[in-house]
Parts: C-alpha cells; sequence; structure tokens
C-alpha cells in the first residue's frame, strides 16, 4: 500500500483502502481530509458509501473508543 503514494492523490475509494494501513494520529487527519473531499465532489451515488466506510475504517481503528 505504501507504494500507491500520498493519500490524498489517489481516488477516493483506494484512499479508503490506504486508510486501513496508516498510523492512528495520520489516520485521523486523512479521514477528516477524505471526508471534507467527499463533500466538496459531485453528488454521486458512492458518497454516502464513501462517508459509511471511513467511519466503519475509524471505528475498527479506535474499538476502544465510542464514536
Amino acid at each position: 500500500m505504501d507504494e500507491l503514494g500520498d493519500i490524498r492523490q489517489l481516488s477516493l475509494w483506494v484512499a479508503l483502502m490506504v486508510l486501513t494501513t496508516l498510523e492512528d494520529e495520520q489516520a485521523t487527519q486523512e479521514a477528516r481530509y477524505l471526508l471534507a473531499r467527499n463533500q466538496q465532489e459531485q453528488p454521486q451515488p458512492g458518497n454516502r458509501a464513501i462517508i459509511e466506510l471511513i467511519v466503519t475504517i475509524m471505528v475498527y481503528k479506535f474499538e476502544n473508543k465510542s464514536r
């Protein structure tokens, strides 16, 4: 996954996969960025799914914390 490059330069769907591999602090920052980027893009059928996947990834990364 490291070979994919900067998460901010990837498509949202690929960036979600990379998000799962990041350290906790960086994952938090990048999740916020991906949520903002998702909101800025034109409404698409997958936008809601991206939000749900980001939330799911972060819940699993921080399973000892509440949403």
